[in-house]
């Protein structure tokens, strides 16, 4: 009833105002002013989760929005994105394998690697445990290499540093001989000779050679399995004197092994 006393006492102010407009005040609790300021303004078609989107936004969306490489551009596994001009983000689709990536008139491309003249990769071994013989052909202790070819159309390149002693025990001409085996198969063009000469009749005892030999030969061995390349040594046998072939007498002996791309 107080309040009703007060409302008739007011009645001036009220004189726009409705009984169902004054229901509206129905529960508030403080200054209404201060409620709807707390509150956030409802937008036809907006939920409270979609305008909580806007948060963090700094500036206009759609500019924002412009300035982003869209996800759709790439489509492919493996795709790259380059500038096809200033600002002009473009796709780059994955290239085959095997191919390379490199530049054409300006942009990224894929392509095909130059073929052939190029090391593949290179395997060594160096030794220098002697190994002596007089008569057929003997593998040079520790003188060998191992080597996978990554392609049958690969040649592999052998390049040899042989140290080498040859020497008799009596005055003749004689040689040693060396050679390259790859398994069973001689890939040398031809044995490779050291001569030694001398004259009957000389100093006789311990004549002989010592130095360092070098081989190089180009193998096309048609494999991609591992493949050992080994030296081998021989003496002359020709004549009854004693006579050796050495290797690694007073040195070390390399072998090494190149794979060239076809």
């Amino acid at each position: 009833m107080s309040k009703a006393r007060d409302l008739a006492n007011a009645s001036t102010a009220f004189n726009a105002v409705s009984a169902t407009e004054l229901g509206y005040v129905d529960g508030v609790t403080s200054a209404i002013q201060t409620q709807l300021n707390a509150k956030q303004a409802v937008v036809s078609g907006v939920d409270n989760t979609e305008i909580g989107y806007l948060d963090g936004v700094t500036s206009a969306i759609q500019t924002q929005l412009d300035a982003k490489i869209p996800k759709t551009l790439t489509t492919t596994t493996g795709d790259i994105i380059y500038a096809s001009s200033a600002n002009t983000p473009a796709r780059l689709g994955i290239g085959s394998s095997s191919q390379v990536l490199t530049v054409s008139g300006g942009v990224p491309t894929w392509a095909t690697p130059a073929a052939g003249g190029k090391v593949l990769q290179i395997v060594n071994a160096t030794t220098t445990t002697k190994t002596s013989t007089n008569g057929a052909f003997t593998d040079a202790t520790n003188c060998s290499a191992t080597i996978t070819p990554s392609a049958t159309t690969s040649k592999i390149l052998i390049l040899v540093s042989a140290s080498i002693r040859i020497y008799r025990n009596a005055d003749y001409q004689t040689w040693g001989e060396a050679r390259i085996r790859r398994s069973t198969t001689t890939v040398s063009p031809a044995n490779y000779y050291f001569f030694i000469e001398t004259i009957k009749g000389g100093t006789g005892n311990n004549v002989g050679y010592t130095g360092t030999q070098f081989f190089n030969i180009l193998d096309a061995p048609s494999t991609t399995s591992a493949t050992t390349y080994q030296l081998q040594i021989q003496g002359n046998t020709n004549t009854s004197e004693g006579m050796y072939i050495e290797a690694n007498y007073a040195g070390s002996t390399s072998i090494t092994l190149m794979e060239i791309g076809a």
